[in-house]
């Protein structure tokens, strides 16, 4: 039985993926269409069978496992549906920490939680940099040079998706 339902969930999950992968240069708009109309009726079959699956088998089975983590999570994993922004899954994210996690020792010589506080914005502010196709030391030092002298309602445009370098001056 198990092995079946096993390969009736996957399935599932690779057509989902199928439309993901279809999807990934579109607009937000036709990808919020295929979501609605390929993607949720998917979302709705699997679970469907995750509720009917639930309590067929020893909590200790890995179906039942899997089967209850997704249950519990149900509104997480399936999120993604309703937001053309977002990714299927969290792998460009875990791509990029991945850096992070394993220097994860070094970052326990920060001196202070406020030092680790301080070293964990900065590093996000990299990131964002990095991802939006931002030098972060060019960012960071046109930010610095720039941020004194803004009035409160302007700082968003500093935020790395929002920021555009001052011109040069002539």
């Amino acid at each position: 039985m198990a092995e079946s339902e096993c390969k009736f969930i996957l399935d599932l999950y690779q057509e989902i993926y199928k439309i993901e992968k279809r999807l990934k240069d579109k607009k937000e708009d036709e990808i919020a269409l295929a979501r609605l109309t390929e993607t949720t009726p998917l979302l709705m079959r699997l679970k469907a069978k995750l509720d009917s699956l639930k309590d067929t088998l020893p909590p200790s089975h890995p179906l039942m496992k899997a089967v209850n983590y997704s249950l519990n999570h149900w509104i997480a994993l399936s999120f993604f549906a309703q937001d053309p922004r977002l990714n299927i899954d969290n792998n460009e994210t875990e791509r990029a920490i991945k850096e992070f996690v394993l220097a994860r020792k070094n970052f326990l010589f920060v001196g202070s939680d406020s030092g680790g506080r301080a070293m964990a914005v900065h590093l996000t502010f990299v990131h964002s940099c990095t991802r939006n196709n931002i030098d972060p030391v060019e960012y960071l030092t046109d930010v610095f040079s720039r941020i004194n002298s803004m009035k409160l309602s302007e700082l968003q445009q500093l935020l790395p998706h929002n920021w555009r370098p001052l011109p040069p001056a002539s």
